[in-house]
């Protein structure tokens, strides 16, 4: 629900997915730990959302034409960044509920 909320909207998306993806993968020590791809994922969708106003803003069809092509550069870029971060933590909850003879959840 923080994506409707002016100004949190800036943080606290970015927030929960850098604790969905350090818990997944060390649950015991996250809070301390970097996590550059969810940086860059989040940097991308500010950058994008950006340009993308900016794309709007201008009245000149050469201007925006370049403006749209570095828009949907980074958004591609944070979409990639974004795959990675959920096939990260999809394998990382996968290990985590993996019994030790890798037969399904641990009871």
């Amino acid at each position: 629900g923080w994506y409707f909320v002016p100004l949190a909207n800036l943080y606290k998306p970015y927030q929960a997915m850098r604790q969905v993806y350090l818990a997944s993968r060390d649950p015991a020590g996250w809070e301390d730990v970097p996590a550059p791809v969810v940086a860059t994922w989040w940097g991308l969708v500010i950058a994008s959302g950006v340009f993308g106003r900016l794309s709007r803003a201008m009245g000149d069809t050469d201007t925006i034409n370049w403006l749209d092509l570095v828009t949907t550069t980074l958004a591609s870029g944070a979409a990639f960044a974004f795959i990675l971060m959920v096939k990260h933590t999809t394998a990382a909850q996968c290990a985590a509920t993996a019994s030790p003879r890798g037969q399904g959840p641990a009871a």
